[in-house]
């Protein structure tokens, strides 16, 4: 109970310091080539993706480690105390070394690197996310013209392929589910589309559900039960600058009555 009202306190303290009624999280680095692909979040701080560098922060945004890539990164995932990157390699002489150009990026929280696993069956790898023992990783199978189906590939929890899934949330598409996301028992997916891009697939089979109002297609996190004080609290990230002199920042959402309603980690 001490620990978690500590917990509470300690990042209320930081909301408060960057300016809570913002309901906002600049991520203070910045500079970076390409613009934010992804987020996650623990209980230790928030984790962005940025096409060719990875960054940990605290709550309040400041950058505790920061760590380079190859190009080009794509959505994250924090599961089983680690840090899961989709990465595609771009460069085809790293494809040729390497013998593939999709792979999974796996470093611990203070963001140390640890292995990475190659998916032959995943070669453009996106969107990730954990959920129920499973790795539920998206890829770019259809590139830039539109196009309405995606595949979703899924892994067991040591990252080895089981199945792939062709989906159809029923309207045109770019490239492949650009975030994927465990929430509320289902996987939140969001897409480059022009209208309604985030939508609810429910297992097993990824089936299109309802539609989520906000876009999601460059990071989600949820915020982890023990900060948001019993409510159901979750980070949107949005794309900070211009191309050379990207950064990010996250805005903070309630789930009530399930819709999202933009907020900050004091009650009302």
């Amino acid at each position: 109970m001490k620990k978690r009202l500590f917990l509470l306190l300690t990042v209320a303290a930081m909301f408060w310091m960057m300016g809570v009624q913002a309901g906002e999280i600049l991520c203070e680095a910045g500079g970076f080539a390409g613009h934010l692909q992804g987020i996650s979040a623990d209980a230790t701080g928030i984790y962005w993706s940025y096409y060719d560098t990875i960054v940990k922060t605290d709550y309040a945004g400041k950058t505790l480690v920061l760590v380079k890539i190859p190009r080009h990164s794509g959505d994250l995932c924090a599961a089983n105390g680690k840090v899961y990157v989709s990465v595609c390699y771009y460069d085809s002489k790293m494809v040729a070394d390497e013998g593939g150009s999709g792979w999974i990026y796996i470093y611990d929280r203070e963001l140390k690197f640890l292995q990475k696993v190659a998916l032959p069956d995943t070669p453009r790898p996106d969107g990730i996310t954990f959920l129920n023992d499973k790795f539920y990783i998206a890829g770019d199978e259809f590139g830039k013209e539109p196009h309405p189906l995606n595949t979703i590939s899924i892994y067991d929890k040591e990252l080895k392929f089981e199945r792939k899934v062709t989906i159809d949330i029923g309207k045109p598409t770019q490239y492949g589910a650009q975030t994927l996301n465990a929430f509320e028992g289902k996987i939140l997916a969001s897409f480059y589309a022009k209208d309604g891009n985030t939508v609810f697939l429910e297992l097993p089979d990824l089936k299109a559900a309802e539609s989520f109002s906000l876009s999601l297609n460059v990071g989600f996190a949820e915020i982890p039960p023990e900060l948001a004080d019993g409510r159901k609290l979750f980070l949107a990230a949005r794309i900070v600058g211009t191309r050379g002199d990207y950064s990010g920042k996250a805005l903070i959402y309630e789930l009530r009555d399930g819709k999202p309603v933009h907020g900050d980690l004091k009650r009302e």
